[in-house]
C-alpha cells in the first residue's frame, strides 16, 4: 500500500493510469489490479455513498484498474498520451522473472482531496473488496510469485490528473 498526504486542498479530475515493471516466477501469467481509495486526517478509510447509481448497491470504495499481464500489448491507434488502451489480440505469455512493462489505465474520477487526507494506492493480485468477499476474480493468478520493480531503468509510477485548488 502506497500513501500521499495532500498538503494542500486538490481536486483528481480526469484519467490517471499506472505503469508497472512487474516480473513472475513460477508461473506465466498474472492478473494485476490496482486501487485509488482515500483516508481522512485521523486515518479513517472514506468510502463514497453513490446510490442509487452504484451497480453494487453499497458504498464504493476506490477507483480501479486491471489488466491481465499476457494482454498487455498495447493499440498504439486507440492509445493517447495519458490513456493506455491494450489492442487483447494475443496473449504474450511471461517469461520466467523477466519484467515486463504493464500500462494500465484506471477508471476515470472526479475527487477532492482536503489538505490532510490521504490517497491510498493498492497494487494486488485481486480486487480488495472481492478479496473480502471471499471471491477471486483473478483467474491467471495460478501460483507463484509476483514482483514490481521501481528503479532508474525501470520506473513504475502511477500518473494522476491533479489541480491545486487556490
Amino acid at each position: 500500500m502506497f500513501r500521499y498526504t495532500f498538503r494542500r486542498d486538490t481536486d483528481l479530475i480526469g484519467y490517471p493510469n499506472i505503469r508497472l515493471f512487474a516480473a513472475a516466477e513460477g508461473t506465466e501469467d498474472m492478473d494485476i489490479f490496482v486501487e485509488i481509495g482515500k483516508e481522512g486526517e485521523k486515518g479513517k478509510f472514506l468510502a463514497w455513498d453513490c446510490k442509487p447509481h452504484n451497480r453494487y448497491f453499497e458504498p464504493f470504495s476506490s477507483w480501479e484498474g486491471r489488466l491481465r499481464a499476457s494482454m498487455r500489448k498495447m493499440d498504439l491507434e486507440k492509445s493517447g498520451e495519458h490513456l493506455p488502451v491494450q489492442s487483447f489480440e494475443k496473449a504474450q505469455y511471461l517469461e520466467e522473472g523477466q519484467p515486463v512493462e504493464l500500462n494500465i489505465s484506471i477508471r476515470p474520477i472526479g475527487l477532492r482531496f482536503r489538505a490532510g487526507e490521504t490517497l491510498l494506492l493498492r497494487i494486488g493480485n485481486e480486487q480488495s473488496s472481492v478479496l473480502a468477499g471471499g471471491r477471486r476474480l483473478g483467474k491467471a493468478n495460478n501460483g507463484g510469485t509476483h514482483k514490481i520493480y521501481g528503479s532508474k531503468d525501470m520506473a513504475s509510477y502511477l500518473e494522476l490528473p491533479f489541480k491545486e485548488i487556490k
